[in-house]
């Protein structure tokens, strides 16, 4: 999969551009607050229909503009296709070929990304959450169907938020509640054994597994924290009775305190805990190992290679890292940004330079 052409219109900071893109390596090259990392959040919001910067789609408007849209010719393997959304302030539509898309899980994943900002550090760092959106955000890419199951958990959870927090009457709240949670723990077993999968599918992935970036004695490793159970069937049948045990402490806290909304990830260098034990550099290593990891599981599970965005991530690799690195881009189409190059690719790649939001050049190197 590659774009090659993307046009935006009223986005940011770009009134107008029109970028060519070629297979392999694309560098965007320009100074700070120029645009650049504006491209990239248009290419996301093609992928998933939102951005991965504010969930306040009209900042995505330039100022005193009615309408921002985005439009891409991508080449998939079943061949070529325009996608197309346009964001208003309060409304935002979606297109593919020309025809207007209702559903957003008809939209999600006909362009497949794999993003890598600075702030996927938080991956490490940060709470589970956003390593929870991290595996949404793929997942639903790959499979409609986890998608829906994923709205459907989230449409039940809050509805069972509600009865919690406001039902007062505990025997009408129970049976109530006896309805909601079969359905809470149908979702869940479905998202929880989907996400357990994909894990296992980048644990053992080569660029994960046998990392070149990390250092030659670090090895990585991953898993899933959350409900057990070998099946669907025995997650669910965990889950609702997980439930009703902590009804009480539930009632109390005025939230449902269990779920795969509460699981999260952890990741290890060896035995050590990499949230606890690893360096700002280790972090790095590992999140670009895993960006690579999701790579190979993208192409074993559709046949194509997803588009890699990376924003900014030579900044603080040593030239050595960053040849390993280019080494590997070569091979799929990967759109990067930076301020300057001080490591050149070996192989061809074009070069376009991002001036006061508009396309100053664009060079085949």
């Amino acid at each position: 999969m590659r774009i090659e052409q993307l046009k935006l219109t009223s986005f940011r900071n770009i009134s107008q551009a029109e970028i060519p893109f070629t297979h392999g390596i694309n560098l965007l090259i320009g100074n700070n607050a120029q645009g650049k990392t504006n491209i990239i959040e248009a290419i996301f919001c093609l992928a998933l229909s939102t951005s991965f910067r504010t969930s306040k789609e009209a900042e995505l408007i330039q100022y005193e503009k009615p309408k921002a849209t985005v439009f891409a010719n991508v080449e998939t393997k079943f061949g070529n296709q325009q996608i197309a959304i346009g964001f208003e302030p309060k409304h935002k539509t979606l297109e593919i070929n020309l025809e207007p898309i209702k559903r957003v899980q008809d939209f999600i994943g006909c362009v497949k990304v794999v993003l890598f900002t600075p702030d996927e550090l938080r991956l490490i760092k940060d709470g589970p959450e956003i390593r929870r959106e991290f595996l949404d955000r793929d997942i639903s890419q790959l499979s409609p169907v986890y998608y829906h199951c994923l709205m459907q958990y989230q449409k039940v959870l809050s509805q069972r938020n509600k009865l919690l927090k406001f039902e007062k009457n505990i025997q009408s709240l129970q049976q109530q509640l006896e309805v909601w949670d079969a359905q809470l723990a149908h979702y869940a077993s479905r998202i929880i054994i989907t996400r357990r999968k994909f894990i296992s599918k980048l644990s053992v992935s080569k660029f994960f597994k046998e990392s070149h970036i990390m250092r030659p004695n670090e090895t990585l490793s991953m898993e899933y924290v959350g409900f057990g159970g070998n099946s669907a069937q025995e997650i669910e049948e965990h889950m609702r009775k997980s439930l009703q045990v902590n009804l009480q402490k539930d009632i109390e806290l005025g939230y449902t305190s269990i779920g795969p909304h509460r699981d999260d990830i952890k990741f290890f260098i060896g035995k050590e805990d990499a949230k606890i034990f690893a360096s700002q550099g280790q972090q790095r290593s590992i999140i670009l190992s895993l960006k690579l990891a999701e790579m190979e599981v993208f192409f074993n599970e559709i046949g194509e290679y997803p588009i890699l965005i990376l924003d900014d991530v030579f900044s603080e690799l040593d030239s050595k890292r960053q040849k390993a690195l280019y080494d590997i881009l070569q091979n799929f189409q990967t759109i990067i940004t930076g301020t300057s190059l001080k490591f050149k690719p070996k192989t061809s790649y074009t070069q376009i330079k991002i001036k006061n939001g508009a396309i100053h050049s664009i060079k085949q190197m």
